[in-house]
């Protein structure tokens, strides 16, 4: 009877770590299905929306309200705001080209490292062509949902060395 009893609890416990193994095998499955899909939807941004300059593959890839941040400045709610600002930098940069350096993912954020290159032979804003070449490092941040579609986006970068390169200098302030 107590060999019976035994071997019936060890029974029970091998089937209760089989089905918590199972839902972990599950889990961890979606996650790295969750995973592939953010870093192939930030790929795509970069070589597809970017360096395409195809901005209606935006709707693919992001929320209707995504948002994005650069410098800790809102400059888009939403995905025409995010194709008017992509313009901008597509008109003052006809053969603008990022390249992702490295991209990491955890849980339902991704941590990008890029480089940005291209030569001002349009208008930038209000600002004339200056003819010459810019090359920046950024750094990207972006939050997706659960099916992997970007939410936001925060992009930080020296704006003050890229206006340098652009040949902007900086004036000092007027003392009293």
């Amino acid at each position: 009877m107590l060999y019976k009893m035994i071997t019936y609890f060890s029974f029970t416990l091998l089937l209760l770590a089989c089905e918590n193994l199972q839902k972990t095998n599950n889990e961890t499955i979606a996650e790295i299905n969750l995973e592939n899909e953010m870093k192939k939807n930030i790929q795509f941004l970069i070589s597809e929306c970017w360096n395409n300059k195809n901005t209606k593959a935006l709707n693919e890839i992001t929320v209707e309200n995504f948002t994005r941040k650069m410098n800790g400045i809102v400059v888009a709610n939403n995905q025409i705001e995010m194709d008017a600002y992509m313009q901008v930098f597509f008109t003052a940069f006809p053969d603008l080209f990022i390249k992702i350096d490295s991209l990491y993912v955890k849980d339902q954020q991704t941590f990008t490292h890029w480089h940005f290159t291209g030569t001002n032979t349009g208008v930038f804003g209000e600002n004339k062509a200056t003819g010459k070449k810019v090359k920046i490092n950024g750094y990207s941040t972006m939050q997706c949902n659960k099916s992997g579609k970007i939410l936001e986006e925060e992009i930080f970068f020296n704006e003050l060395e890229m206006l340098q390169q652009l040949g902007y200098t900086l004036v000092p302030p007027v003392l009293q």
